[in-house]
């Protein structure tokens, strides 16, 4: 498999560097080998930069556990008051957020119960009461349902209802996001609580693009794993498909992936893919990936999640991870492989990795369907954003010919300066 990318470690753009190092760490925090966290400045700018780097990267309840056990300290010893203040502040305003959330997704799944529709509750509440030893460990933004192909909009319409949610963004074209779409986004009306309202994704598939398509959906369904939220049982995917799950967070899902979807893939490898179910084996989780077409997924995955924490390669003859990564740098990607991957992480990547999608789509009917939904969308989608089909069309077109017209600038200045330096030469040896 070919080396993590370089973001895999470094900072993104607005960044410290030495807060991103402690992030590394905190991210790390309660591993196995995890790294030391490095000493944290101890003025106010130097503590708000770290508390807002770890609420961006959905770190900051690892940091609270960190911070709670002794392991950050500044240059004069333990963290003051002041800085221990701060921290508990951010902490109860996502604890308090996520309980909103949490309340919510009992009313949606309780709507969805009676109106006869499936659905699976991933990542955020998921992951938190099945992964973690402690739910304030892993905060989250928003709630992830699953629900079956050809039922997005009937479980859209539910939870419109019973959340008082309305649809955030409109569809390429009317049923676009049933047959081909990621999800539907929802915002609940607003309340003192939750001034912005609060964020419910109805997902048909769990990432966009080519990738997502790819993803043979019942599967999804198939042994369902379960998660308790204030004493009721919900269902979510079952150990492997977790697992998988994860692997896209952590490599495709954001560009770049956040450190705590990095922890999360590393968590669920260590905990034995969910906390009281059967483990995982390697084979289960290669067959699985292979029929997801995304074996170069979960090999990318895997490699950035140990390289982002800075964790040392475990040994392959004890547990998951070992095996994991001794096979994940074995692996070699095929041509195609690369070329997808490069589709959803490459600069203009949301415009590639929908065009990918139409070598994933089988039969010509849905292909024109699916393309000319990308290239002409309905007029509501365009004015939901304030374009018009020409701005639509060059804002395309001037990403997907980026790295073409890049690589032409390119040349033409390196032959110019070629050019320029010949010339130069000649006039200084006529003058000679």
């Amino acid at each position: 498999m070919t080396p993590p990318p370089a973001w895999a470690g470094e900072p993104p753009a607005s960044a410290d560097a030495g807060a991103w190092a402690v992030m590394r760490a905190v991210a790390a925090y309660g591993l196995p080998a995890a790294p030391p966290i490095p000493t944290v400045g101890d003025d106010a700018l130097a503590w708000r930069r770290i508390i807002g780097l770890a609420e961006q990267q959905r770190v900051l309840g690892l940091l609270v556990a960190a911070v709670r056990d002794g392991r950050v300290a500044g240059p004069e010893g333990p963290l003051d008051g002041e800085a221990r203040s701060r921290l508990a502040a951010a902490h109860e305003a996502w604890c308090a957020h996520d309980l909103r959330l949490e309340r919510a997704l009992l009313a949606g799944a309780d709507a969805l119960d009676r109106a006869g529709i499936s659905y699976l509750v991933t990542k955020g509440p998921a992951m938190a009461h099945r992964a973690y030893p402690d739910a304030g460990q892993r905060l989250f933004a928003d709630l992830d349902l699953i629900v079956p192909s050809g039922y997005v909009a009937a479980a859209t319409r539910v939870l419109v209802e019973a959340l008082d949610a309305t649809p955030a963004l409109v569809e390429l074209r009317p049923g676009f996001d049933e047959r081909f779409g990621k999800e539907t986004l929802l915002r609940t009306t607003a309340t003192p609580g939750a001034p912005a309202g609060l964020e419910i994704d109805v997902h048909r598939t769990p990432v966009a693009g080519a990738l997502g398509l790819a993803i043979p959906l019942d599967e999804l369904f198939e042994r369902p794993g379960r998660v308790e939220v204030a004493g009721r049982v919900l269902p979510t995917p079952g150990p492997v498909a977790t697992l998988l799950l994860a692997a896209y967070q952590a490599s495709v899902a954001d560009v770049p992936p956040r450190l705590g979807a990095r922890r999360d893939l590393v968590q669920l490898v260590v905990a034995g893919s969910a906390a009281g179910e059967a483990g995982v084996t390697l084979d289960q989780l290669v067959t699985a990936a292979g029929r997801w077409r995304a074996s170069a997924v979960l090999a990318t995955a895997v490699l950035d999640a140990w390289a982002g924490l800075a964790l040392p390669v475990p040994d392959p003859d004890l547990d998951l991870g070992g095996q994991l990564v001794a096979w994940a740098s074995r692996r070699r990607p095929t041509l195609i492989e690369r070329l997808m991957l490069d589709a959803h992480r490459r600069p203009g990547y949301v415009y590639w990795r929908q065009l990918a999608g139409v070598v994933v789509v089988s039969g010509w009917s849905d292909r024109l369907h699916y393309l000319g939904a990308l290239v002409w969308p309905q007029a509501d989608y365009l004015a939901d954003r304030r374009w018009s089909v020409a701005r639509h069309l060059r804002r395309a077109w001037r990403t997907l010919t980026g790295p073409v017209r890049h690589r032409v600038v390119g040349a033409a200045r390196q032959v110019r300066g070629r050019w320029l330096r010949r010339t130069r030469g000649r006039r200084l040896r006529g003058r000679r």
